[in-house]
């Protein structure tokens, strides 16, 4: 919150990308795939030089169809965009993600995908959602999705299966990055 205060957004989006969870693929394969669409999206300054700042939080859940790790972006501007461009943008966001997943052989599909305008009322309530400051217990909107901080309390009463998704968890998440700051809000974040 300190970085956005003091990088002064006036407009800004919040984009959730996914890709396609299968029970079979283990998480490390999952988020490698996740790595390299994101990656994509940030190379030669595409993104930078759409947006002012950018923030990007990987979330990691559990859900029946296996792992589910997705990335929260939160897109800020220094100027207003005409619903016109937020549109365009979300649009032009939407295709290279899911062009890049096809190049990959990555599955991704448009359903999967969402931008949409935050209210600069809600920021810390936006920042609060992505970065999961709060590690809810609370179970998910979806039946059976369940987080780390869910594992972790399973693990602690004696799952034995919750012990070993933990571990896989642990294991996959070993040199990986969960925080990506870009544009204004790496300056704002290092002053």
């Amino acid at each position: 919150m300190a970085a956005l205060a003091a990088s002064k957004p006036v407009y800004a989006l919040l984009w959730t990308a996914t890709i396609a969870s299968t029970p079979e693929r283990p998480l490390g394969e999952l988020w490698s795939d996740l790595d390299k669409l994101n990656a994509y999206m940030v190379s030669g300054s595409w993104l930078s030089s759409r947006v002012d700042g950018y923030v990007r939080s990987i979330e990691i859940e559990r859900t029946p169809s296996g792992w589910h790790p997705h990335a929260h972006t939160l897109l800020v501007f220094r100027n207003k965009l005409s619903r016109t461009d937020a549109v365009k943008l979300a649009r032009e966001i939407q295709a290279r993600w899911l062009r890049s997943a096809d190049l990959r052989g990555i599955a991704a599909s448009a359903k999967g995908q969402r931008v949409q305008v935050v209210p600069m009322g809600q920021l810390s309530t936006v920042v609060d959602y992505i970065t999961k400051s709060h590690m809810t217990t609370r179970s998910s909107r979806t039946p059976g999705t369940v987080t780390p901080a869910m594992l972790l309390g399973s693990a602690y009463r004696g799952d034995a299966d919750a012990l070993d998704l933990l571990t896989e968890l642990e294991r996959s998440s070993y040199r990986r990055r969960t925080w990506q700051p870009g544009g204004m809000l790496t300056r704002s974040s290092s002053s």
